[in-house]
């Protein structure tokens, strides 16, 4: 008898939580690392080459230099875009885990120029932390916001 369908795993047979970990999740956290690199591999060159798709990309780049995120009713929080090369990683666990699934070499060479975003210490809050978001988990709750002194016709102070 076996367990679930086209797997060898006798159902009497109790395997721990790392097998289990091993056998169905370690493939698909694989596969999402994969399209993640190879993702952001293509967004870095049509960032530097300028191929926007859209008008929202023309206007606030395929990286956005900020984001607007509403973390609860009452309070707003701003992510600024890091410098690259920089020695962040997204401070979610589904990215951790594809960072760490990693070689280093990949994640020395690769990471170090994918966009983070970086949310400083709030006065306001009691025991606040930054946090740190990948282009891809800010950019689905956060509103872009351009580099200031870059908007339509208002002049560079910088």
């Amino acid at each position: 008898m076996h367990g679930m369908k086209g797997h060898d795993i006798p159902v009497t047979q109790i395997i721990t939580h790392p097998e289990v970990i091993e056998r169905f999740e370690k493939p698909r956290i694989n596969d999402m690392t994969e399209a993640y690199l190879n993702k952001m591999i293509q967004d870095k060159h049509r960032e530097t080459t300028e191929q926007y798709t859209d008008a929202y990309e023309t206007y606030y780049g395929i990286f956005p230099h900020s984001y607007r995120l509403r973390e609860s009713s009452f309070q707003e929080s701003v992510y600024l875009k890091q410098e690259s090369p920089h020695s962040l990683i997204c401070d979610t666990p589904l990215c951790r885990a594809m960072y760490h699934s990693l070689p280093k070499y990949t994640q020395h060479s690769k990471y170090p120029y994918f966009p983070v975003y970086t949310r400083q210490h709030r006065e306001n809050v009691k025991q606040d932390v930054s946090c740190t978001l990948c282009h891809s988990c800010v950019s689905v709750y956060g509103e872009p916001g351009k580099e200031p002194g870059k908007e339509p016709g208002k002049e560079s102070t910088l």
